[in-house]
């Protein structure tokens, strides 16, 4: 049996099992969990404890156009404890 679709190239961003299954993930409005997916694309490495997504990188990354919507994302990550 062969796959197929296209091949993605280039990195992933894993998200644990127990992450995608807990009560704060289900919470979450889908542009806050894309934006969370992009947060946890800019950790390098298991020493860096601080990520940084701007509202010019959420445009660009096409998680959002608005700096409201952005800015909503970003408080129900923290509100649910994800940053």
């Amino acid at each position: 049996m062969s796959r197929k679709g296209k091949k993605i190239d280039g990195g992933f961003v894993a998200l644990p099992h127990n992450l995608i299954e807990s009560e704060a993930y289900k919470f979450l409005s889908a542009i806050a969990k894309l934006a969370y997916t992009y947060f946890k694309r800019d950790v390098r490495n298991g020493h860096q404890t601080e990520v940084v997504l701007t509202f010019g990188q959420a445009q660009k990354y096409g998680v959002c156009n608005s700096p409201t919507t952005f800015s909503k994302a970003k408080q129900e990550l923290v509100k649910h404890g994800l940053l």
